[in-house]
């Protein structure tokens, strides 16, 4: 393993990245960045700034670097996806990724399933355990944590609250103006499947917008897709009744969309165990039951992962507090008698189209 004081330096750079998922200086994490970096490379990453620099302006700041060797070094990390590089012409900037979204989705958006890529898996799965331990107690704080106010949070609240609930609409106007599209295998169903917990789901169906799939792509960790093949992702996901959701960004982008379900993602499960699921995650739209319309066929229950719709006696309910706005109940109307509709949500600070 990797020297611990070192390793803390690491969890306190991949903080700074933001993300969904903290860097808790523990054993799972020592464990886990021990396998996935060397000591060289953990030893750049702590000297990287937040924002994205050419190995030649890394030499400059770190000092007495040579530029040719230390691109060697950042070009090997943005392969083995601790770190994304994008070539814009002859340059290439490179910046460290948070570690969820990013690092731990880079190891897995290829799918392997070979011996190492299961002794990371499980590695992951031993600190997501332990992140779901350390933040399992709502109880007010004890011993010098005991501060006015002051309230140990839950993994589930910490990250269902930067959730952003999109629409199959919402998805397929993203893809429409988006030039860089890459899609990969989903981290949680595959962890699932190697943890012989396996979902019945299509995993190939996590989206990458942007520059960021561009670089993914060029490194072989991700695959590009056309409009058309993106659509399609879209669609198989659709059918298979999988969420779209994103990580919060001010100004509204979609850089990393996970399509995903409540057996596998914690971010879904948290959401729905909240009392109110949809002020848990930012909801811009709910769904309206066209009376006249509606047969009381109950086809859309099932689709509904948040159980806000059920069929009482002849009559179809929906609970709005728990509908997260997903549109899935839609795609099962025989008659068209569901559509979304905007929302208020004290969460969302993006306008509603």
């Amino acid at each position: 393993m990797l020297d611990k004081s070192l390793l803390d330096e690491l969890a306190d750079v991949i903080t700074t990245r933001g993300g969904a998922l903290p860097a808790l200086k523990c054993e799972p994490f020592y464990h886990l960045m021990s396998e996935l970096f060397t000591a060289e490379e953990a030893e750049l990453a702590v000297k990287l700034p937040l924002e994205a620099m050419t190995a030649r302006q890394l030499s400059r700041l770190i000092g007495r670097v040579d530029p040719v060797q230390l691109e060697k070094s950042l070009e090997s990390m943005a392969d083995k996806g601790l770190m994304l590089g994008e070539k814009a012409g002859v340059k290439t900037t490179y910046k460290m990724l948070p570690l969820l979204p990013g690092i731990m989705e880079f190891q897995f958006l290829k799918g392997g399933t070979g011996a190492r890529d299961r002794k990371i898996i499980l590695l992951i799965h031993e600190y997501l355990k332990y992140v779901n331990q350390a933040f399992a107690s709502s109880a007010p704080a004890t011993g010098d944590d005991a501060k006015p106010g002051k309230r140990i949070i839950t993994l589930e609240a910490l990250v269902a609250h930067i959730a952003v609930v999109h629409s199959y609409a919402d998805m397929l106007e993203l893809i429409d103006k988006t030039e860089h599209i890459a899609v990969g295998t989903c981290l949680c169903r595959h962890r699932g499947e190697i943890l012989d917990r396996p979902c019945d789901k299509p995993k190939d169906v996590c989206m990458i917008f942007g520059l960021e799939a561009k670089a993914a792509a060029d490194r072989g960790i991700v695959r590009m897709l056309s409009k058309t093949e993106a659509r399609g992702v879209l669609d198989r996901a659709e059918e298979a009744g999988l969420i779209h959701q994103s990580m919060y960004h001010q100004g509204g982008f979609v850089d990393f969309l996970c399509n995903c379900c409540t057996c596998h993602c914690g971010t879904l499960r948290g959401i729905k165990r909240a009392p109110v699921p949809s002020l848990a995650a930012i909801v811009r739209r709910v769904i309206e039951i066209d009376r006249e319309s509606c047969v009381n066929c109950g086809d859309c229950v099932p689709r509904c992962q948040m159980e806000a719709l059920k069929l009482e006696t002849v009559d179809l309910r929906l609970d709005e507090s728990r509908c997260i706005g997903c549109g899935l109940c839609m795609y099962a109307c025989p008659v068209d008698a569901l559509k979304l509709v905007a929302r208020i949500n004290p969460w969302d600070t993006m306008p509603v189209k």
